[in-house]
């Protein structure tokens, strides 16, 4: 089109393409200027909504008139082609920017302010941009940034996404709600936004991907690496404006771009003083991630306003505090909670028998404090936790001294101490409530009853309210505050000793010892709700679901009979466990922790789950905050390090193992942990030390051992480790486990067909007397997979059926739809069904973007590619399918239990490139890539087990390139790992026949 004239424009040359049409400049012979000219897709022409809806939201773009923003002059039509002339802005995008030179803060921070104020006038007309990224954005040679393309983003197609360069560009800097396909509002532009200025600070883009999936899993689900592993300039203030600009969640992101824009200036502001040799101090007020900057002239421009303003509603208050006082009295009093710990009882009984009371009656008073919304009351957990940071958690009891040291850490205004006796079949307790600055009495106080019952049964309301009115609540307060011990909690002193103790050895991963405490406290308390969700927890553990599921249900009954803390865990639990619904119970561990932001388990549980959906700032910042309360709170340490583990922090990730183990010497889990973190690394010999040592403390954790020698090839080792590990589990669901993985080494490993297909018989048997349906199915996914791999196709697929028909009817939003369409595309194209493939490859891209991301991981996106380029085999086009599987590189390794260990080490997943090599003929090639499956390399993220299978393709390939010794050599090595295979599996057959006639010819 160069030299034509449109309208009364003349095209001068072309100046780029996109998505949504091609840019010229031009000149404008009617104004004498240049222009942008953009001609928009021939689509819009031909549909009369859309093109009614491009204009309406070109007019509303043009009335846009900033200096940050590209000005709309024309919106027109030629040839049944729409162009809209825009301002001609001299200069290079933000993009180019970028890759030309790397801008300094200072210059980030300009560009990023202007840009601010662009996005800011627009939003205020209501015009949202919804495609905020670099190329969007041009710097003149004077600095000044502008913004192009407002109005075009909404168009029917604009965010469509396909696997050009162009769309791929777009969709990395897509809002998580763009990428699910939701509506948008102004906070999807400051998401955007903030993946601009990450991109400045650091040169690269925050969520990356070799395709649309793989980039809108990022987004959904993956956080961004901190800004100071690229750039070491960054400042705390501009990773908190980044990380806050791009939270997942619209409601934790910046709600309005003037508070992005206002941190923006500050920081700008600091650094200026910095570079002047001031220091600047930012306030950060107390309320949730909000800033305000107040400028001195800001405050001289208000002061006059807020003075008469001040003087009318002070006029207003004298009235109302007369009318009022009373209801504002009580509202005063009530915006402030009166903090207030309880510390261990003295036993005067004389009878060490009742010793356990010293801690059970403080707990119980605490309990029943908790209920009041005027009172803030320490639990004894934390106070355990306070303990610990002064070097006195050994100590059996908390005295006087010790329990006003620990009120003041924690600014805690009163303290409660007491002691109990007994004359006859009267027990007393005596109560005292102190003033912990000035150790004044408050309230001293008795109580009676007959028989140690009367503690549950009376004493400990009588001395809750005692205590209220001792720290200053009023009578009002306390009536309405419901203080009956025995409703929300256990009835029986006895069985609140055992939760405590199943409870703590749950956290020490003790699950067998915790499971037996929580039974005994449940067989004296039937309807004691948190007990029942501790072993739920403990039976999931166990891989007794059954039992977990009946633990859950009874929890949800008795939910009520626990303080609110307790149920909104309950909830949040049941949520998780028995709901499958992540988003519910992330809600309620939010709930508990703004709530209760003293309690531990909350931080602890939510860094769990962020961690589960790979939101790896937010877990880092929830078990931060549950080891600041407790510094020596082993399971958020061991969780701690498995976060560093997972993005490469591995000297953070040691280091909070061997905390954790410091702190818990008998504790195996530490080793257990430190092991895996070594396998992670590629030391596997380290790994086996490590293991080792957990096996000297407690057996039990053989099967992650048993695959570090799969890894070695030692597959006799690793099969004694699962027979080792049968032999000391006592619970049947964790035996099933051990013949499950059994089966695996027996088959994969060495090459014994029947005797695997015996070990899945005696799992799926165990699994059933455990009434674990879904586990006993997944033996007929192992089956299946089996039967996959002797190309016994058809049973293979009525094996995945079975199972998936469970899956897709008990979890149906989970990923069970797209695991389907893997493995049934596998089967497809094992029969030559290629179209039958490749539908499900489309299915499988289609659930990627439906189900939610918190079933979407990096197991599954491997998977999808594994499929693309077996599919690309099929049809013959080999370098793609193997440029398709080398992008894709090894899956992520997932923890090592069972069941994720196979999809890991999906069917033929490792050796495709190989394979797709043999079958265009380049066995060079083939050949170099099964050298290298057959040679563990620690410095790759491969983990995948090395099997017999590619030695003996690859003496095949020896064989027939002439390469008679190496020949040998892998069939000699085959025979030695398959020494006690199935004599009939045709594969042994082959390899022993090939053998001999090479042995023969190299004799001859």
């Amino acid at each position: 089109m160069i030299g034509q004239v449109v309208s009364h424009y003349r095209i001068i040359e072309k100046l780029g393409e996109g998505g949504m049409g091609v840019v010229y400049k031009a000149h404008d012979t009617k104004l004498d200027r240049d222009v942008a000219l953009k001609f928009l897709p021939h689509y819009l022409t031909s549909d009369p909504a859309e093109k009614e809806r491009f204009y309406h939201e070109a007019r509303a773009a043009a009335a846009l008139t900033h200096q940050n923003i590209a000005v709309v002059h024309e919106i027109g039509e030629y040839e049944n082609q729409l162009f809209i002339a825009m301002e001609y802005v001299e200069g290079k995008t933000l993009k180019q920017l970028i890759e030309t030179e790397s801008p300094s803060i200072k210059k980030v921070l300009e560009i990023a302010i202007q840009i601010c104020e662009g996005i800011a006038a627009a939003h205020e007309k209501g015009i949202v941009h919804r495609d905020i990224k670099s190329e969007n954005i041009i710097i003149t040679p004077k600095g000044q940034a502008k913004i192009t393309d407002f109005g075009l983003a909404k168009l029917k197609g604009a965010t469509k996404l396909t696997k050009t360069g162009s769309t791929l560009g777009t969709a990395a800097y897509m809002s998580p709600e763009q990428a699910r396909g939701e509506e948008v509002d102004q906070r999807s532009d400051i998401f955007s936004l903030g993946v601009v200025l990450y991109e400045m600070l650091t040169t690269r883009l925050p969520f990356r991907g070799e395709h649309i999936a793989a980039i809108q899993y990022s987004i959904l689900n993956e956080d961004p690496a901190p800004l100071a592993r690229y750039n070491e300039k960054i400042t705390d203030e501009l990773q908190h404006i980044v990380s806050k600009s791009l939270e997942k969640d619209q409601e934790d992101r910046y709600q309005h771009v003037d508070e992005m824009l206002a941190d923006l200036r500050r920081e700008r502001k600091h650094l200026e003083y910095t570079r002047t040799g001031y220091s600047a101090t930012i306030v950060k007020l107390p309320t949730k991630e909000v800033q305000k900057e107040v400028t001195a002239e800001g405050l001289k421009k208000k002061k006059l306003k807020k003075f008469l303003a001040a003087i009318g509603a002070l006029a207003v208050l004298v009235v109302a505090f007369f009318l009022l006082k009373p209801i504002l009295l009580e509202e005063v009093i009530s915006s402030e909670q009166r903090t207030v710990a309880v510390i261990s009882f003295i036993n005067q009984t004389g009878d060490n028998s009742y010793d356990y009371l010293q801690d059970a009656i403080p707990n119980l008073l605490i309990t029943n404090l908790e209920q009041s919304k005027y009172l803030s009351v320490a639990t004894w957990e934390r106070l355990y936790d306070l303990r610990k940071q002064i070097g006195k958690a050994d100590t059996k009891i908390i005295d006087r001294e010790t329990g006003f040291e620990l009120c003041k850490m924690d600014n805690i205004e009163a303290i409660v101490l007491g002691s109990f006796t007994k004359a006859g079949d009267v027990f007393a307790t005596d109560v005292k409530v102190l003033d912990v600055q000035t150790k004044k009495l408050l309230k001293s106080v008795n109580s009676k009853g007959d028989g140690v019952g009367s503690i549950l049964k009376t004493q400990i309301d009588e001395l809750s309210k005692e205590i209220s009115r001792g720290v200053g609540l009023s009578e009002g307060k306390i009536e309405t505050t419901p203080m009956q011990i025995m409703d929300v909690t256990t009835s029986s002193m006895e069985a609140y000793n055992y939760f405590l103790r199943g409870r703590d050895d749950y956290y020490k991963f003790l699950f067998e010892d915790a499971r037996k405490y929580l039974e005994k406290a449940l067989s004296i308390d039937s309807t004691f709700a948190m007990a029942y969700v501790f072993l739920a927890f403990t039976c999931g553990s166990l891989n007794d679901n059954n039992a977990s599921m009946m633990a859950y249900q009874k929890a949800a009954k008795y939910s009520q009979k626990t303080t609110e803390r307790e149920r909104l865990m309950v909830e949040a639990s049941i949520a998780g466990g028995v709901e499958k619904n992540p988003d519910k119970a992330m809600n309620l561990l939010k709930e508990v922790a703004e709530k209760y932001p003293k309690y531990k388990g909350a931080h602890y549980h939510l860094g769990v789950a962020y961690s589960r959906i790979n939101k790896t700032n937010e877990a880092i910042y929830q078990l931060t905050r549950a080891l600041q309360l407790d510094p020596v709170f082993g399971p958020a340490l061991n969780q701690l390090g498995y976060v560093y583990a997972r993005i490469g922090e591995y000297n953070k990730a040691i280091d909070c193992f061997k905390r954790y183990a410091d702190i818990n010497p008998g504790d195996p889990n530490p080793f257990d942990s430190m092991a895996e973190l070594y396998f992670r690394m590629g030391k596997l010999d380290e790994a086996i030390v490590k293991y080792k040592e957990v096996l000297e403390i407690k057996p039990g954790f053989s099967l992650s051992l048993a695959y570090i020698y799969m890894l070695k090839e030692d597959f006799d080792e690793a099969l004694a480790c699962t027979e080792r590990d049968i032999a000391t589990q006592s619970q049947p669901g964790l035996k099933a486990v051990g013949y499950w993985v059994k089966a695996i080494i027996n088959y994969y490993g060495k090459g014994r067909l029947n005797q695997s297909l015996k070990d899945i018989d005696k799992s799926q048997e165990l699994f059933r007397s455990v009434g674990d349906e879904r586990r006993v199915l997944s033996g007929d996914l192992l089956r299946g997979a089996i039967y996959y791999d002797r190309h016994d196709i058809a049973e293979c697929r009525r094996l995945f059926d079975k199972f998936f028909s469970f899956e897709l009817k008990n979890n149906p939003d989970g990923s069970a739809n797209a695991d389907w369409a893997f493995a049934t595309g596998l089967c497809d194209l094992a029969e030559g069904r290629i179209s039958e493939a490749r539908l499900k490859l489309s299915e499988l891209d289609s659930l990627l973007h439906k189900i939610s991301p918190v079933y979407i991981t990096k197991i599954l996106l491997n998977q999808r590619e594994v499929l693309y380029a077996e599919l690309l085999i099929m049809e013959d086009s080999v370098d793609k399918a193997v440029h398709v599987i080398e992008k894709a590189g090894p899956p992520e390794l997932p923890n090592l239990n069972d069941e994720a260990v196979l999809y890991y080490n999906a069917p033929s997943a490792r050796d495709v490139a190989a394979r797709a090599y043999v079958k265009k003929g380049a066995f060079d090639k083939a050949i170099n890539e099964y050298e290298k499956i057959i040679k563990f390399d620690p410095d790759s993220k491969e983990r995948r087990y090395i099997l017999p299978k590619y030695h003996y393709a690859l003496a095949k390939l020896y064989e027939m390139q002439g390469l008679q010794d190496k020949a040998i050599e892998q069939y000699n090595r085959l025979m030695v790992l398959w020494k006690d295979a199935d004599l009939d599996l045709p594969e042994v057959k082959d390899a022993k026949e090939r053998l001999a006639g090479l042995k023969a010819k190299y004799r001859k």
